[in-house]
């Protein structure tokens, strides 16, 4: 009997010991349950200094900012016998390009083509061009007067000298004849003397047509030049300049232009690896493309290689601004505010927006005391603060 006593105790000893376990545990979904739900933390974002329209990246290609075909005089003929320059070469006023029919061809910088022989002691526009032409090339330093007179004529021969080649020279005056002679005394005693002077040529130095080529624009680039054995005619390109004066250029579809605006500033790396400020110079259309230019000479670029441009305003906005979440303004009463602060701890601040663009807006504070790049603002729901 005192056996089985002790049995029954120790089972009902056993269930106490089981209840009191069960009664202390809980499922991870009884836990969760009687929990406290935590205090919610505010989302915010960070008040950034920058321009409302964000960057672009483009692709652009260096080119020369204009190209110029030179046309053979009618005068030239005959056949390329020489390359003398090159494809890619930059030439100035008093260098060779050509020889045709084993005479050189020298280009000047002149704003229009010569249309005559140079005589010596000739006048007029033509030899003022000569002059300043020979002036680029640091052969004279005399006076732009259009007189090729004896210095002009020593500068030119000295650009010949230079070169390796022999100036051309004019046919030495003939003396007049015993009838011109004659006929002129009669004139002059009916008061009729019409033949004026021979201008004094003695042979000295003259300028052909066919020996030299007036550019716009110099220096120049070459990018095509006439094959040796070409046939010249009048109507023939001899060459092709592109100024050495460099652009970047980049054509996109127009429904891609969105904010860009002329004088949109960004940078990109050169041929050396320097970063190098850009400007968008201009923007032209055809309806569906447009060509974007930026001037680039001052930078060190090879025509024809694409560059990556970065655009850090391409809008061209005045100044950078402060930006924050469009979610981050409340408007009431007409009066718009942002919610800065920390933790769990904001404060008012009364702005004025200056432009939104997808979901950004750009805002000054009333106070600018109260608002700097780096504070945090409350987004979302407002109504708790």
């Amino acid at each position: 009997m005192k056996r089985m006593t002790l049995g029954v105790a120790s089972l009902l000893i056993l269930a106490a010991v089981a209840w009191l376990v069960a009664s202390r545990m809980e499922s991870p979904e009884q836990v969760s349950a009687h929990a406290e739900a935590p205090v919610a933390a505010p989302i915010t974002a960070t008040v950034i200094e920058g321009y409302l329209y964000g960057s672009m990246t483009l692709s652009a290609i260096a080119s020369p900012e204009t190209t110029q075909n030179i046309t053979a005089p009618s005068e030239m003929g005959g056949v390329v016998t020489a390359r003398v320059a090159r494809r890619g070469q930059d030439v100035g006023s008093g260098d060779v390009i050509l020889r045709v029919n084993g005479r050189p061809v020298f280009t000047l910088a002149g704003a229009f083509p010569m249309y005559r022989d140079i005589m010596p002691n000739d006048s007029g526009d033509d030899v003022a061009e000569v002059q300043k032409a020979l002036t680029d090339a640091g052969l004279y330093e005399g006076p732009v007067d259009g007189e090729f007179g004896e210095v002009t004529q020593q500068a030119f021969v000295a650009m010949y000298n230079r070169a390796g080649y022999r100036p051309p020279r004019a046919p030495e005056a003939q003396p007049p004849s015993q009838d011109n002679l004659d006929g002129e005394q009669n004139e002059r005693e009916n008061g009729r003397v019409t033949r004026q002077e021979p201008k004094d040529t003695t042979g000295g130095p003259m300028i052909l047509r066919q020996e030299v080529l007036f550019v716009p624009s110099l220096p120049a680039t070459i990018s095509s030049i006439a094959d040796v054995g070409s046939t010249v005619t009048s109507d023939m390109h001899l060459l092709t300049f592109a100024t050495s004066n460099t652009v970047l250029e980049a054509v996109i579809p127009v429904e891609s232009l969105g904010p860009l605006t002329e004088g949109a500033m960004g940078s990109l790396k050169d041929d050396d690896g320097s970063e190098e400020e850009v400007s968008l110079e201009s923007i032209n259309s055809d309806g569906q493309d447009a060509t974007l230019r930026f001037p680039a000479n001052e930078h060190t670029l090879t025509q024809g290689n694409p560059y990556v441009l970065t655009l850090t305003n391409p809008a061209n906005e005045p100044a950078q601004r402060l930006l924050v979440p469009t979610t981050s303004v409340t408007t009431r009463g007409g009066r718009s505010v942002v919610f800065v602060g920390q933790g769990l701890s904001f404060h008012e601040v009364e702005v004025t927006i200056s432009g939104s663009v997808g979901g950004v807006v750009a805002i000054s504070p009333a106070r600018p005391e109260e608002l700097a790049p780096g504070l945090a603002v409350l987004i979302g729901d407002h109504s708790g603060h």
